[in-house]
């Protein structure tokens, strides 16, 4: 129960930050494309990653398999 409660806290905690700075994004157009095109960007760099991550372990189980 006192984990819940810590990660609970920590989301209440981060969520009144985000109210407080989207509040602050959304007067001013720019900053609020800005964070919209960093979410996507941080998206679409993990998706890649995870890609290039796949392929380098399928290429590690041909090897693995061509050994035996």
């Amino acid at each position: 129960m006192r984990n819940f409660l810590e990660i609970y806290l920590i989301c209440l905690i981060t969520c009144a930050i985000i109210v407080v700075f989207f509040g602050a994004i959304l007067q001013n157009f720019w900053m609020f494309v800005a964070v919209i095109a960093l979410v996507l960007a941080a998206g679409v760099t993990a998706f890649f990653e995870q890609e290039s991550r796949l392929e380098a372990l399928e290429q590690k189980v041909k090897n693995l398999e061509g050994e035996e």
